[in-house]
C-alpha cells in the first residue's frame, strides 16, 4: 500500500500516516493474521473448554496433563510448579535426605577408628556392618545429617562435591538429573530461575538462545520461546499479553483502540493467561451470544435471544418464545417434539391443560372432545370406556356400558356383570349369550330394570316353584345368611315378623312344631355376622344354644341357676346333690348338679371345683379347698406346699417379695433388719456375709463407691487414702488405694493409669521426657505408650537397634531386624510353598528343602526334591536316580527294594534276602563250572606243521579291530580261536588258537583269569 498525497485536513492526514506506518510494520515483520484458537478433541475453541487444560504456551488442550507438562495449575498444564499460595496444586514435597523411618538422632558420637574393619560403622557407640536405615555415613560415623564441611549426600554418604555421574545438587543430594519440580541453574536444582535469568528447556540461562529468542513472562518466570503465543503482541523480542491503556483490544497480535471491521466483536479471554485479555473476533463462539459488541455467556433477563444475539424485541416473524425462564429465545415455530402454550414452546403442557394437535388448551374441541391421558381424542381406546368425556377403566357402580360409553340406565333387556372387578362393570347386551370378551365365562347375566332372571331368560314374574327373588333371580330359597320375607331375600326379618323358621322364612310367631326360641349369631357368604331370632323344635348344640331356660335356648345358664338333666337351667340342686363348678380355659365357668364330685375336683362344703377359688388354697392330699394351710405346709400360689420351693418365706406363706414391715431377705426368710454378722446388699435387698465383689460402706454393699467416699481400701469405701497406700488405681468399684502400680497399669504421679499419653514409660513409671536413657535404651510401642526397657524379650525382635517389636517389617537374623538377609544367611522361607513358616527369618542353611534362595516345605509342581542334597531340581541327578511323584531318591541298598505304593525304599524280608543270596551263589558256581569245562585240552583240528600254516594260524589268532557305534574300539576273534577279555597291555587281551591251549605258548595249568586248575587264585597272574 502506498501513502496518499491528496490534500486533506490535517487530522485526516495524521490518520492516513498512522495507517501507513502500521501497514508497513506488518510487511516488514512478515506478520500475517493469526487466529486466536486452541484445539481439543478435533474441535476448535477460543479457550480450552471446561474440564480441559492448555498445554503450556501451545494451542493444544488436553483432559489429562501429559508427562512433559505434568503439573496442573488452574487451566494450564506446565512443566514446572510456580511458587506462591495462589498455586496450591503445586505444593509437592521436595525429596528429602533423611528417611521417614529415622526415629532419633544418635545420642553419642564415636571417635574415629573406634570400630574394627569388619564392622566399621558406628552408631551410638555400637559397631555395625552398615549404618541403620535413616542415617548417613560421615567417615564411618552414622549421622542424621551431614556437616557443613561435607554438606552433600552421595550413595548415602557425606561428600564435598558431587561426582560426574550425579553432578547436580538437589536439596543437598547428588542426582543425575533434576526432578520434574526443579530446573537446572549451573549444577544446582532450583524451583525457579533467578529474576535476572531466563528459563529454557528446564535450564536457567543468562540470555535466550537464537532458536528461542522471544521472551514471555508468566507465573513470575521469564521463558524463552521460538515464537510468541497468538494471544500476545510483540514489543521488540518481548511477547506481551497486557495491552497498554488506550489500546486495550488485541487483534492479530496488535493492540488497538477499537476492534476492526473484520473482527468487530470483543471476547474477554480469561483461561489462556493468568489475567484477562480483550480479544477481537469476527463472531462469538457457538455457546455464547453477542450483546452489542461483547460476547457473553447469557443475555440480560430483560432481553431475548435471536440468531445468537441479545435483542430487546423479537422480530415479527419470530414471535414464539422458547425456554423455561428468561431470557427467552425467539422462534418462528416450535420444534417437532414441543407443544405450543400461548406463545411459548414447552416440552409438556402445564397441569390442568389438555393437548390437542401440539397445542395446550383448557378445553377439548368438538372434533376431539374425549380426554385420554390429558390428550384430546375422538374416541377412547378399545380397552377403556367413555365416562362423561373422559376415558376410564370402568364406569361407576351405578352406570352401564353401552357401546364403550357409560350410561345411567340400560335401554336393552339384558345386563352382563363382570364378576372379578371391583366395582362391577355392567354391560348392556341383547342376550345372555352375547360374547363381550375373551373371559366371557367370568361374567354373570342379569335382567335390566324390574325384570327377573329365570333359566337365563328375563321374565316379569317368578314361577311358583321358584318363588323367592334374590339379586334379580328366581330361587327356591334364600342363600345362607339371608331370610325370606314376602318373597324376597333380606339380611334380617322385620319387627312384625321377627321369628325365623328352620327354612330361613320370617314368621310373626313360632309355630307349635318349633316352640323353642333362640337368638342366634349367623354368617352370610361374605363372613359378615348378624343376629337372628329363630324358632327351633329343640335346643341343639349345632345352634350354639343347647341349654333350655323358660323355653329359650341359651349357651349358658343365668346367674343363681345351675344345669340339670336335659340340659336345662334350674335355681337349686336337690339336697343329695352337689354344685359342680366346671372351668373352661381357666376363666370360663358353668355350674352343674352332680351326685358325686369328680375325682379330679376339689371339695368345699357342698361345692366341687376344678380349681379352688382364689381366696381358698387347695390342699392336694385330700383334694379339698381350705381356708388356711395345715401345719408344716406353706401357702404358695393358691396351693399348700411342704416347701416354698424358690419363693421367700414370710411367716406362714411363700411370697415373691417381702412386705414393707420385713423388707430384707436373710437366706429364704423375710426380716426387718440384717443381723450384726451380715451386711445389706443394696442391689437386691439381701443380707449377705460379704460384699465381694462389691464394696462396703456403713454395713451396706454398693456396686460403686458414692461421691462422698470415692476411694476403696480393703473392699471398703473411704473418703481418702492413707499415707501407706498413697496411690490410686482404677477399678469397676472406684479408685482403689494401693502402694504400687502393678502391670498393666503404670504410675503417673500419685495415680495408676492405663496409658502415659505423650510421656515415656520407664520402669513402669510415666516420665516427662522425649528420649530413653542408656540403661533403658530399648523402646516398645504398647497400649500404655512408648516404654523404655532394659532389653527385648527372647520372643521379640530388635528393630533399628532400639525398637522391641513382635515382627520385623522385612527380615530377621537372630533377634535383629534387617532390610535384607546377609550373604552368610541368604535363605528365607517362601510364603507360597511354606505357608506356616516365618518368612522373615534369615537362615544360613535351610532347615527343610532349598529352592533357589528360598526354603520350602515342598517343591513346586515342576520340580522334585533331591534326597541327598535336599534341594529342588527339575531333573533328577545321577546320585539320586529314582523318581517319585515329588522326589529324587538314592538307590536302594542290597537289602532294600523300592515300593511304588509307598514311594520309598523298604527293607526286604529275611527269607527273600536268603533266597537271593542262595540264587547268586548257585549262579556264580555255575559260571565257574562252565569256564573250566571250556578250558579242558582237546585234539588240535589242524595238525600241519608247515611254516605257512603256522603263520596263518598266528594271523587268525590276532584280534580284528572293529569300530563301535559309540566311537569305542572292540576286537573280534576268528571262529577258530578263543577270545579272552582284559587289557591287551596288562592282561593279555587277544585270541589264542587251540594250539596255545595245549601248552605250546602258555601253561595249561593257569588261565588268563589267574585261576589255576584247582580253582585258587595265583597272586602273580590274577589282576581282576
Amino acid at each position: 500500500m502506498r501513502c496518499s498525497s491528496i490534500t486533506m485536513d490535517i487530522r485526516e492526514v495524521l490518520v492516513i500516516m498512522k495507517t501507513c506506518i502500521l501497514t508497513q510494520m506488518f510487511i516488514v515483520m512478515n506478520l500475517s493474521y493469526v487466529a486466536t484458537q486452541v484445539h481439543f478433541n478435533g474441535s476448535v475453541y477460543l479457550e480450552c473448554p471446561s474440564g480441559s487444560y492448555q498445554v503450556q504456551f501451545t494451542s493444544n488442550c488436553t483432559s489429562v496433563c501429559p508427562s512433559h507438562t505434568p503439573f496442573n495449575v488452574s487451566y494450564w498444564c506446565l512443566d514446572f510448579c510456580p511458587i506462591g499460595n495462589e498455586y496450591p496444586e503445586c505444593t509437592h514435597d521436595i525429596p528429602r535426605v533423611t528417611s521417614e523411618r529415622l526415629i532419633r538422632k544418635p545420642i553419642f558420637r564415636c571417635r574415629k577408628g573406634f570400630c574394627p574393619n569388619e564392622r566399621p560403622f558406628c552408631f551410638d557407640y555400637q559397631c555395625l556392618l552398615e549404618c541403620p536405615t535413616g542415617t548417613i555415613n560421615d567417615d564411618t560415623l552414622c549421622v542424621s545429617h551431614c556437616s557443613n564441611s561435607k554438606a552433600l549426600v552421595f550413595n548415602n554418604s557425606c561428600v564435598t562435591d558431587c561426582p560426574s555421574n550425579k553432578p547436580f545438587n538437589e536439596s543437598g543430594v547428588c542426582v543425575s538429573e533434576c526432578s520434574n519440580i526443579n530446573v537446572r541453574n549451573n549444577k544446582t536444582c532450583v524451583r525457579v530461575c533467578p529474576t535476572d535469568m531466563f528459563r529454557y528447556n528446564k535450564t536457567c540461562r543468562a540470555v535466550c538462545p537464537k532458536e528461542a529468542s522471544f521472551i514471555v513472562e508468566a507465573f513470575d518466570t521469564k521463558f524463552c520461546l521460538n515464537s510468541c503465543p497468538d494471544i500476545t503482541f510483540l514489543d521488540g523480542y518481548i511477547c506481551k499479553a497486557a495491552c497498554p491503556k488506550g489500546l486495550e483490544f488485541l487483534w492479530n497480535r496488535t493492540c488497538m483502540e477499537s476492534c476492526p471491521d473484520v473482527a468487530p466483536l470483543v471476547y474477554v479471554m480469561k483461561r489462556r493467561f493468568p489475567f484477562g485479555i480483550l480479544i477481537c473476533i469476527a463472531s462469538c463462539p457457538g455457546d455464547m451470544f453477542s450483546d452489542g459488541i461483547t460476547c457473553v455467556h447469557t443475555c440480560d433477563k430483560r432481553m431475548y435471544v435471536f440468531n445468537a444475539s441479545c435483542v430487546y424485541n423479537c422480530p415479527s416473524d419470530h414471535k414464539l418464545l422458547e425456554g423455561s425462564a428468561p431470557p427467552y429465545t425467539c422462534m418462528e415455530q416450535c420444534r417437532p417434539h414441543q407443544k405450543l402454550y400461548h406463545n411459548h414452546c414447552v416440552e409438556k403442557c402445564p397441569d390442568g391443560m389438555l393437548l390437542s394437535n401440539s397445542s395446550c388448551l383448557s378445553k377439548c374441541p368438538k372434533e376431539n372432545s374425549t380426554i385420554y391421558n390429558g390428550t384430546c381424542v375422538s374416541k377412547c381406546p378399545i380397552n377403556l370406556v367413555d365416562d362423561s368425556g373422559v376415558c376410564m377403566e370402568h364406569c361407576v357402580d351405578s352406570e352401564y356400558v353401552l357401546n364403550q360409553v357409560c350410561v345411567a340406565s340400560c335401554p336393552l333387556k339384558y345386563v352382563v356383570k363382570f364378576r372379578s372387578w371391583q366395582p362391577y362393570t355392567k354391560f348392556c347386551v341383547t342376550s345372555c349369550d352375547t360374547n363381550i370378551g375373551p373371559d366371557w365365562y367370568r361374567y354373570e347375566c342379569r335382567c335390566a330394570g324390574s325384570l327377573l332372571l329365570f333359566n337365563n331368560t328375563c321374565v316379569t314374574k317368578c314361577p311358583s316353584l321358584y318363588p323367592i327373588v334374590y339379586n334379580g333371580k328366581c330361587l327356591v330359597e334364600c342363600p345362607d345368611g339371608f331370610v325370606a320375607y314376602n318373597g324376597k331375600c333380606q339380611s334380617s326379618c322385620p319387627k312384625n315378623s321377627s321369628y325365623v323358621i328352620n327354612n330361613n322364612v320370617c314368621a310373626e310367631m313360632c309355630p307349635s312344631s318349633h316352640q323353642y326360641f333362640a337368638t342366634l349369631q349367623m354368617w352370610d357368604t361374605y363372613k359378615m355376622t348378624f343376629v337372628s331370632s329363630s324358632c327351633l323344635d329343640k335346643c341343639a348344640e349345632q345352634n350354639f344354644a343347647e341349654i333350655s331356660y323358660n323355653m329359650d335356648c341359651i349357651d349358658t345358664c343365668p346367674d343363681k341357676t345351675v344345669i340339670f338333666g336335659v340340659p336345662r337351667c334350674i335355681h337349686n340342686c336337690s339336697s343329695d346333690e352337689s354344685i359342680y363348678r366346671r372351668t373352661f380355659y381357666s376363666h370360663y365357668h358353668i355350674y352343674i348338679c352332680v351326685k358325686e364330685c369328680p375325682d379330679t375336683s376339689f371339695k368345699w362344703k357342698n361345692h366341687c371345683y376344678d380349681q379352688c377359688p382364689s381366696y381358698l388354697p387347695s390342699y392336694q392330699p385330700n383334694r379339698t379347698c381350705v381356708e388356711e394351710c395345715p401345719k408344716d405346709t406353706f401357702h404358695v400360689r393358691n396351693t399348700c406346699n411342704k416347701t416354698c420351693n424358690g419363693y421367700i418365706f414370710n411367716r406362714t406363706e411363700c411370697v415373691y417379695f417381702c412386705p414393707r414391715n420385713a423388707p430384707f431377705v436373710l437366706g429364704q426368710n423375710c426380716v426387718s433388719k440384717c443381723p450384726v454378722s451380715h451386711v445389706l446388699n443394696q442391689q437386691d435387698g439381701r443380707c449377705v456375709e460379704t460384699c465381694l465383689p462389691n464394696v462396703k460402706l456403713n454395713r451396706t454393699c454398693y456396686r460403686t463407691c458414692p461421691d462422698s467416699s470415692p476411694f476403696v481400701l480393703n473392699n471398703t469405701c473411704v473418703k481418702e487414702c492413707p499415707k501407706t497406700f498413697n496411690l490410686t488405681a482404677p477399678s469397676p468399684q472406684g479408685f482403689i488405694c494401693v502402694n504400687e502400680c502393678k502391670p498393666p497399669l503404670v504410675r503417673d504421679g500419685n495415680r495408676c493409669t492405663v496409658t502415659c499419653g505423650q510421656k515415656l514409660v520407664v520402669n513402669n513409671v510415666c516420665e516427662n521426657t522425649t528420649e530413653c536413657s542408656n540403661s533403658f535404651r530399648f523402646v516398645e510401642n504398647s497400649t500404655r505408650g512408648q516404654m523404655c526397657r532394659k532389653n527385648c524379650t527372647e520372643k521379640e525382635f530388635i528393630f533399628e537397634e532400639v525398637w522391641c517389636v513382635n515382627k520385623c517389617p522385612n527380615f530377621a537374623l537372630g533377634q535383629r531386624c534387617l532390610d535384607h538377609c546377609p550373604p552368610s544367611h541368604p535363605y528365607t522361607f517362601h510364603e507360597k510353598y511354606a505357608k506356616e513358616k516365618d518368612s522373615m527369618r534369615c537362615y544360613s542353611n535351610c532347615p527343610t528343602i532349598t529352592f533357589g534362595a528360598f526354603c520350602v516345605d515342598s517343591c513346586p509342581e515342576s520340580h522334585r526334591a533331591v534326597e541327598s542334597t535336599r534341594t529342588c531340581e527339575k531333573t533328577c541327578p545321577a546320585s539320586d536316580p529314582i523318581k517319585t511323584d515329588s522326589m529324587c531318591l538314592q538307590p536302594c541298598s542290597i537289602t532294600e527294594s523300592f515300593s511304588r505304593l509307598e514311594q520309598k525304599c523298604i527293607p526286604m524280608s529275611p527269607g527273600l534276602v536268603a533266597a537271593i543270596v542262595v540264587t547268586c551263589v548257585i549262579a556264580v558256581l555255575s559260571v565257574i563250572g562252565v569256564f573250566f569245562m571250556c578250558k579242558t585240552p582237546t585234539t588240535p583240528r589242524n595238525k600241519s606243521n608247515s611254516p605257512d600254516a603256522a603263520a596263518m594260524a598266528d594271523e587268525s589268532a590276532k584280534p580284528q579291530r572293529r569300530e563301535n557305534t559309540n566311537n569305542s574300539v572292540k576286537y573280534e576273534c576268528a571262529t577258530s580261536t578263543i577270545h579272552f577279555e582284559g587289557d591287551l597291555s596288562q592282561h593279555g587281551r587277544g585270541c589264542d588258537t587251540e594250539k596255545d591251549l595245549t601248552g605250546a605258548t602258555m601253561d595249561t595249568t593257569k588261565t588268563e583269569t589267574g585261576l589255576d586248575n584247582s580253582g585258587f587264585s595265583d597272586p602273580e597272574t590274577s589282576n581282576i
